[in-house]
């Protein structure tokens, strides 16, 4: 293949803008439209990036008939739309979660299949994409931590992500979910068994936890522990702290922030940047959110396997229902792992 691939974006809001940036920066993709249900927010995308904004994903395709597209929408409103993007022919990167819950992911990975099994479909896990995270998965597929027998994992915002998010998502899903994926990846076991606590505040309203802690038992006999919050003030040092430790008969791997060692000390305060994600400098995107998309384009490009398989990003959601589960019970739960196999 010598020529680009085209791209476009379906959902241009935060994380969908960088999609575009990520497809218009790469030299193996053309971005050839971008679609929002806000026309004006796809048209200042699309003058951004020098692009076409279309008014809906139909004309986007009928138009342009893109190879690749990123699904950026949000989970409540992604199933048609993903749906739509997968009779196109394109090769689909989803943001996650698949959906807002198991049962809708498992049917929305039915229909897929059903449409496009040759297609290079994933889903954007970007601790995958993480250098530091893919330096530890590393050294334990090389054996140097031994046999693995605790991980620790954090992840913690302000409530700022609770005024967000909240009306519309929920803390193990948009959140912890990143951080269940990394523990099954890295390791190379399933969680199998899960017990959970949670603080309810500020997310009463919505129905949903402000701050989880949770066991997990993983199939390799090791033990996991996850906390994850938005409950730091807005105007904390650290928009994110995030922490992965995992502990082996051999050794210790840990990844402390998402500074990269940066600190700011200035007059308005003392700060940690968050430069692991998706930071910006010189114009350019760049961290795991970009790394994560270029490798997409390179599965597709090359026809590789992608980072994550539907079914892993599906797996990864199932964890996150026996945790409400176990938050609803009060009691440990097994994990529904699907038994099939990506093709």
């Amino acid at each position: 293949m010598t020529k680009k691939l085209t791209a476009a974006v379906i959902g241009v809001g935060m994380i969908g803008r960088l999609h575009a940036m990520a497809y218009w920066q790469n030299a193996r993709t053309a971005l050839v439209g971008v679609v929002d249900a806000d026309f004006e927010k796809a048209k200042s995308v699309a003058q951004e990036f020098e692009t076409t904004a279309y008014r809906s994903l139909a004309e986007l395709i009928s138009s342009e008939h893109p190879e690749v597209l990123s699904v950026a929408v949000r989970e409540d409103v992604r199933y048609k739309i993903a749906i739509e993007a997968a009779k196109s022919g394109a090769n689909l990167l989803l943001e996650k979660p698949l959906a807002p819950n198991l049962a809708e992911a498992d049917s929305l990975l039915d229909e897929i299949e059903k449409i496009s099994l040759n297609k290079q479909h994933t889903v954007n896990f970007v601790l995958r994409a993480d250098q530091r995270y893919a330096e530890i998965k590393q050294r334990i597929d090389q054996g140097a931590l031994g046999e693995i027998c605790t991980v620790f994992a954090r992840r913690r915002g302000t409530s700022a992500g609770a005024d967000i998010y909240g009306p519309w998502t929920n803390l193990l899903i948009s959140t912890a979910i990143h951080d269940l994926d990394a523990i099954m990846w890295t390791t190379g076991a399933t969680i199998e068994r899960v017990y959970a606590e949670s603080v309810v505040k500020k997310c009463a309203q919505w129905n949903h936890e402000d701050a989880v802690v949770a066991t997990l038992k993983l199939s390799n006999g090791a033990i996991a522990t996850l906390e994850t919050s938005w409950v730091m003030p807005p105007n904390y040092y650290s928009p994110l702290e995030a922490q992965f430790d995992v502990v082996g008969t051999g050794g210790n791997a840990r990844i402390t922030g998402s500074n990269q060692g940066v600190e700011i000390f200035s007059e308005s305060g003392y700060s940690l940047p968050e430069l692991s994600s998706w930071p910006i400098h010189q114009g350019k995107l760049s961290g795991a959110l970009r790394n994560s998309i270029d490798n997409f384009i390179d599965c597709v490009y090359f026809d590789r396997k992608p980072l994550i398989t539907l079914t892993e990003a599906r797996n990864a959601q199932s964890v996150v229902a026996a945790l409400q589960e176990s938050l609803k019970t009060g009691q440990a739960t097994n994990v529904d792992l699907r038994k099939r196999i990506d093709k």
